[in-house]
């Protein structure tokens, strides 16, 4: 179609801006509520012109869609909130704070949850996880525009997301010959644990599950999570430090320093950060600087550096992040099946901890999540 002859982009029609809307939501609502703060700290209109591209229509002809955006936003909360996207609809419909955010008057219904399941399927066929990673980006962009200054350190690690699925039902299928209810997860294998049998008797049993990974790069000074790579759950953490600090290079993150644990102690990656004229606070193995050659001074000069001790010092704030994902949002188990869905869940995850540390650094108001009576009423 000739460029005179596009339509302007129409969305659905919403009622903020009515007696029911703004009047009543300035009156009632806080201004130091999460919801407010976050709705003004963050250009949300910037994510319309790339988010109607996945639309059949552009928005442009065809039946009137509402604005991306106002579906973004429910799916964050239901994030946010750790609720089922089936929830969320009754949520953003009777919630003050939820439907102001959203940009509803107060008399009208928030969008049917199947528009949520709709919106993030359209999103994955028009630009794969690409949509996602865009939006992760652009926050985190935003929040450099903002003024947030990042650190001089970053730590990688990575956590296990269990699959959503039943073990013991799960090695039964497969005992019969049938496929895993989710072929895409793998075994994962944490370890021992002591078990106490019915006779009393006391004996070591291995941990394993099925689960899925996303390994992750973080500012220490900040808290906010600078890279993503959700994967399946046996790949290896070195492997995909790489990617990360890649990723973090083309998102300017200034850090110097990179810390992690024993299992990023790979010499490939030690060369890689000192060829970038970074330090290395990876945790070194014991053989490391136990072993009788000439090869092991570089190993204890590397020890006694001040960047590898701060580096370690800090590494607690990487796991402090992955446990406040598992016990607020959500994120110690799959939501659903598949390693794309699960990559959706880990990137929407993350922006939402991150959209609460950037609310909380540029604010100083914080995330209080509901009671749970108010949540699952």
């Amino acid at each position: 179609m000739p460029k005179e002859m596009l339509m302007p982009r129409r969305f659905r029609q919403t009622f903020t801006d009515s007696f029911f809307g703004t009047f009543v939501y300035d009156t009632v609502i806080p201004r130091s509520h999460f919801l407010v703060q976050l709705d003004r700290v963050i250009a949300w209109d910037q994510f319309t012109p790339g988010l109607v591209q996945a639309y059949k229509g552009k928005a442009e002809r065809g039946e009137v869609p509402y604005n991306p955006v106002l579906i973004l936003k429910m799916l964050l909360i239901s994030y946010l909130y750790d609720i089922s996207e089936r929830r969320t609809e009754e949520f953003c419909t009777y919630y003050l704070p939820a439907k102001a955010f959203l940009g509803l008057g107060v008399t009208e219904p928030a969008p049917d949850h199947s528009t949520l399941s709709a919106f993030k399927a359209r999103l994955v066929e028009h630009m794969g996880l690409a949509h996602y990673e865009s939006l992760f980006d652009s926050i985190i962009r935003q929040a450099q525009a903002a003024g947030i200054q990042f650190g001089n350190i970053q730590l990688v690690d990575a956590v296990h997301t269990v699959a959503n699925v039943n073990n013991e039902k799960d090695r039964k299928r497969q005992e019969r010959g049938q496929p895993s209810a989710d072929p895409d997860a793998t075994v994962v294998n944490k370890g021992t644990q002591t078990v106490t049998a019915p006779d009393g008797t006391q004996h070591e049993q291995e941990i394993t599950y099925l689960a899925y990974k996303s390994h992750v790069s973080l500012d220490a000074e900040t808290g906010i999570v600078t890279s993503v790579k959700p994967t399946i759950g046996s790949v290896a953490d070195n492997t995909q430090m790489p990617y990360l600090v890649q990723h973090d290079a083309a998102l300017h993150i200034p850090a110097h320093t990179y810390g992690g644990d024993k299992a990023y102690d790979d010499g490939d990656l030690h060369e890689l950060l000192w060829d970038l004229k970074k330090h290395s606070a990876l945790r070194l193995h014991t053989y490391r600087t136990a072993k009788k050659d000439a090869h092991k001074e570089l190993w204890l000069k590397l020890k006694q550096s001040p960047f590898y001790q701060a580096g370690l010092k800090l590494r607690f704030r990487i796991e402090r992040k992955f446990g406040e994902g598992k016990a607020w949002h959500g994120f110690g188990r799959c939501r659903y099946r598949g390693l794309e869905r699960y990559k959706v869940q880990s990137f929407l995850t993350f922006m939402v901890l991150n959209l609460k540390r950037i609310v909380l650094l540029l604010t100083g108001v914080r995330f209080r999540p509901l009671a749970k009576e108010l949540v699952e009423a």
